[in-house]
């Protein structure tokens, strides 16, 4: 029963949240509430849980030995042994093979898209995640190749400025966590790359993508003409001071695990609530 758990850790439940970027297309456009959409969007995000599982359990066996330098990440069932690497092997390669499989006779174009995932987090682990600011663009990759995915799924058009807006959101997260890391610690052994990084060149990491994700929502909502124009350029202000919060604690130090410090922080709680809430009234109002 504890070895159990200890896969299911290994799975990371707690990251699956981010999967919830492959709704966004539908829901963006209106669609989602029609039955035939909801169930292909659905099927997308949990074939997205699969494929990200197996990234998970990949990145934990290659990593293991720079997790055991990380506080927290060496808590990891994997780097502390708890699951040994012949189960990881097991679980992460029937986890690949489940979405991977599945997603091809779902859809050619989904399963292709799994694939590129699968490739970018391959050469992220074995070679690009030493490179500066190239790293960057692989992780945030994962968020946009999600949104597209759901895009494709349900045959929802989707714009390069909506991509954008995606892309650009997630190298904010991106930059946070690693400036966030880069204060945090005296020592960067679990993630040599910090060691050729500055605070400097982070915060205008940071400063960048927040503008541009700024620009490209307003691009976003003004070529759509179905939505509520009003409570459009509302949810833009709220999205620009919730990425402008996250920068914030990212200067503190607190945006290591960006999932967690979304969903810790009150007054980003309160932003993401009222954001979802307005947008919503922007297009299904």
């Amino acid at each position: 029963m504890n070895e159990l758990s200890s896969v299911v850790r290994a799975l990371r439940p707690g990251q699956w949240v981010k999967n919830l970027l492959v709704l966004s297309a539908p829901i963006a456009a209106g669609t989602f509430t029609e039955t035939p959409t909801f169930l292909r969007a659905l099927l997308s995000m949990v074939l997205f849980i699969f494929a990200s599982s197996a990234v998970y359990i990949f990145n934990d066996i290659h990593d293991k030995q720079l997790d055991g330098f990380h506080q927290t990440k060496s808590l990891r069932p994997i780097a502390l042994g708890q699951v040994s690497l012949n189960v990881a092997v097991l679980v992460g390669g029937s986890c690949f093979l489940i979405a991977l499989i599945s997603g091809l006779l779902f859809d050619l174009s989904v399963g292709f898209v799994l694939v590129i995932y699968f490739g970018v987090n391959v050469a992220y682990s074995l070679h690009f995640k030493n490179v500066p600011f190239i790293e960057m663009l692989f992780v945030a990759s994962g968020f946009a190749l999600r949104a597209i995915t759901g895009g494709i799924a349900t045959n929802t058009p989707f714009t390069f400025s909506y991509v954008s807006v995606i892309s650009f959101s997630s190298l904010c997260l991106v930059s946070c966590k690693r400036y966030s890391e880069l204060v945090a610690h005296e020592k960067y052994d679990f993630r040599p790359v910090l060691n050729r990084y500055s605070q400097r060149n982070l915060f205008i990491a940071i400063v960048s993508s927040i503008l541009g994700s700024f620009l490209m929502y307003l691009v976003w909502v003004s070529q759509d003409q179905t939505t509520n124009n009003v409570l459009s350029i509302i949810s833009l202000g709220i999205y620009f001071l919730a990425l402008i919060r996250f920068g914030y604690l990212a200067r503190l130090g607190f945006c290591e695990d960006p999932t967690r410090a979304l969903f810790k922080d009150r007054l980003l709680i309160f932003m993401l609530l009222s954001w979802v809430c307005i947008y919503a009234g922007a297009v299904y109002g």
